[in-house]
């Protein structure tokens, strides 16, 4: 980001939710009302973030973080 501070570099993470919902909406508009993918309600977010507070505001739009679903993956499949 250069110069730029770092809060100011990256969307809000608003901005994500709003994409999501359109996202959703979009897919339940093309899909017919009793398919899966009319009803995607998961979302599951990749990052290098380590600031606990902004993973714990992913939490709260009920968002997984990469490292809940590493570890539901390790223990399905095991570790890789």
């Amino acid at each position: 980001c250069d110069n730029v501070k770092l809060e100011d570099c990256a969307a809000p993470l608003s901005a994500y939710a709003r994409r999501v919902k359109q996202v959703q909406d979009e897919l339940a508009i093309l899909h017919e009302p009793d398919s899966p993918l009319a009803k995607v309600q998961n979302v599951v977010v990749t990052s290098d973030e380590r600031d606990p507070e902004w993973w714990a505001e992913v939490h709260k739009l009920g968002w997984l973080g990469t490292n809940e679903f590493d570890e539901e993956i390790g223990t399905k499949y095991g570790r890789w």
